[in-house]
């Protein structure tokens, strides 16, 4: 059984740091406080948790054996340099910073769930994957634990590998969301219920996790329907930045099923 006796301190007021902090009072952990810059957010999830508020420059006074560093990316490394240099175990949740952030602790390390979270959502952490990196075997079984008792999932995975991942996840889940929210837009100005899109929406993504999507992709562009394209294009001529983007999809989607992407 993984041991979750261990004390974790969680750094950052945001949302990674509130799903995690839930997660980890939900499964028994000890979490022993939580860090921020932000005081008045700080302070807010350490009550919601039921745990104890420390200022950063009060990190000394923790004696927790894992910090579990939850900030946005560019405030990692500043974030480390603030913590004292010990035993503990520090991690980040970053899905593009290199290990490398946190050179100043030996045993150091990437826990970063590949996973949209919102505070408005419990997830589910089985259906959430994490991406583990470390820096010497002791902290990687810390952290294959954590993932155990929370019941989720892991990869391991290195900097230049989880890069290349977040980057394929940013197209798989944001530009996706964000090409829904167009097709909702242009409905609602029609005067169309949105939801007619709904089983379209269902079938494509249950396609494309079970085959190869390009094997399964369809459309007038693949097609080569001209006259198709022309009309689309005609309809977006009041969208121009959306009409840009279906130009240059229509165009990466013929190259594809020509060969020659």
């Amino acid at each position: 059984m993984p041991d979750n006796s261990f004390g974790i301190a969680l750094i950052g007021a945001g949302r990674v740091a509130s799903n995690l902090g839930t997660a980890f009072k939900l499964r028994g952990f000890e979490l022993q406080c939580v860090l921020s810059r932000n005081e008045e957010r700080g302070r807010l999830l350490a009550e919601e948790l039921g745990t104890h508020f420390f200022r950063l420059n009060e990190a000394e006074q923790v004696r927790a054996h894992l910090f579990v560093i939850a900030v946005s990316d560019d405030a990692v490394q500043e974030v480390s340099e603030q913590l004292p240099a010990g035993e503990a175990v520090v991690v980040h949740t970053s899905g593009t910073r290199p290990m490398a952030d946190l050179s100043k602790h030996p045993n150091r390390g990437v826990f970063y769930p590949l996973q949209t979270l919102t505070s408005a959502v419990r997830h589910q952490w089985s259906d959430v994957p994490f991406c583990l990196e470390a820096s010497c075997h002791d902290a990687l079984a810390v952290l294959k634990d954590v993932c155990t008792q929370l019941g989720a999932q892991h990869y391991e995975l290195n900097s230049d590998q989880r890069a290349r991942l977040h980057v394929a996840a940013v197209i798989a889940n944001n530009f996706t969301n964000h090409l829904w929210g167009w097709s909702r837009r242009l409905l609602e100005e029609a005067e169309v219920d949105p939801a007619i899109l709904h089983p379209l929406m269902r079938e494509t993504l249950a396609k494309a996790l079970t085959h190869d999507p390009y094997g399964v992709q369809t459309g007038p562009a693949v097609r080569g329907d001209e006259q198709t394209l022309r009309k689309h294009l005609a309809q977006l001529e009041e969208h121009p930045r959306l009409r840009a983007i279906y130009q240059l999809l229509t165009e990466s989607i013929a190259a594809q099923s020509n060969g020659k992407l």
